[in-house]
């Protein structure tokens, strides 16, 4: 098992001849990687899959990935392949592409396109798939500290018992090639309170602008469903259609419990103004009181 390349630095710039790129672990575990290409090596080779070494990841680590020099610059840019992350070393030691599953497999696409760029990987929990891998591609060593609009969004509770809420969103993050649901974490609202819903940061206008969502909407003795769901087996009475979530900006959404016959009370919602609340200064605030704190400040 590796942990680095040769002797290269995951901050040095990846020689043109070489179409290696850097990982970093942010599962919050080790994780076993290595990656399958699809390459032609020699010029009259065939086409093959291959495998790179298997790197140990610990959590917060990078490592450059190697992939093995293409002589054709053609070949190279048609060389494609998937990340395999497993939790055990005897797995991804043993793996091969035809045998790993989808849900070990990150899809890269063409591999000359990560040159000098990182790739992220995370978990985010959905429903009762429990945990999913996660991944985004960002340039290497870049950190990017413009402020983007924020589509957060607060929903208030003015039914006269406790709820869990969530929300699915409609969206495509960062270099990934598909829109796909992904899902909030599941908060408890008292009556009368608030709570603010975080969505994820979308850095393209287009993507961010199309973004749409669903509030998921549970009474408190459906906690467990709440937790489990998916979008897919999201029941009729327990969603409620939010369209588009920039036109949530600056506002509320308000539920409310209403009589309707013999069904009982149903869950119904307005959307209201919220004084024109900028998400994006409370999280500047915030980060900025963090930097300045001494340690003798109460």
């Amino acid at each position: 098992i590796l942990n680095s390349k040769k002797t290269l630095n995951v901050n040095e710039k990846i020689g043109d001849g070489e179409i290696d790129f850097v990982v970093q672990n942010l599962t919050g575990k080790t994780i076993y990687l290595t990656c399958f290409s699809y390459v032609k090596k020699r010029t009259f080779s065939r086409w093959h899959w291959d495998k790179s070494p298997v790197y140990k990841l610990n959590d917060t680590e990078n490592v450059v990935i190697d992939i093995d020099t293409i002589s054709d610059p053609r070949d190279k840019k048609n060389v494609y392949g998937y990340l395999s992350i497993f939790e055990k070393e005897k797995e991804a030691e043993d793996s091969t592409y035809e045998l790993t599953e989808d849900k070990n497999k990150i899809d890269l696409d063409t591999i000359y396109k990560l040159q000098n760029k990182k790739v992220i990987i995370g978990i985010e929990k959905y429903g009762i798939k429990k945990e999913i891998l996660d991944f985004a591609i960002v340039e290497n060593n870049k950190i990017d500290t413009e402020r983007k609009p924020e589509l957060d969004f607060i929903v208030e509770n003015k039914t006269n018992r406790g709820l869990f809420v969530t929300c699915f969103v409609y969206q495509k993050k960062e270099n990934h090639p598909v829109w796909r649901y992904d899902k909030t974490p599941v908060k408890k609202i008292e009556p009368d309170k608030l709570t603010i819903i975080d969505v994820d940061t979308i850095i393209q206008k287009y993507d961010r602008v199309y973004m749409r969502g669903y509030l998921g909407v549970f009474d408190e003795t459906e906690e467990k469903l709440a937790n489990d769901v998916t979008y897919e087996l999201l029941p009729e009475k327990n969603k409620i259609e939010l369209h588009r979530l920039m036109m949530l900006r600056n506002k509320k959404v308000v539920l409310e419990a209403e009589k309707y016959g013999i069904i009982g009370d149903i869950i119904d919602f307005t959307v209201k103004p919220t004084r024109k609340i900028d998400f994006s200064n409370i999280t500047y605030k915030k980060i900025k009181l963090e930097e300045t704190f001494d340690g003798n400040n109460k």
